[in-house]
């Protein structure tokens, strides 16, 4: 794998912040009181949580 390749590749440690990016889009939501996007933006960092955890058994 080159070095570009691996930079285009979603990688374990990447899965993590989407996932810390998601958690705070939910809290922003959750204070504008836009509480059906808050719920979709803790479904995702559920998502991502899950997929960061099976790439880091990989």
């Amino acid at each position: 794998m080159s070095a570009t390749d691996r930079a285009w590749s979603l990688g374990g440690s990447r899965w993590s912040v989407l996932g810390v990016l998601a958690l705070i889009g939910a809290a922003v939501s959750v204070i504008g009181g836009m509480w059906l996007e808050a719920a979709l933006f803790f479904a995702a960092a559920f998502g991502l949580a899950v997929v960061a955890r099976r790439t880091a058994r990989r």
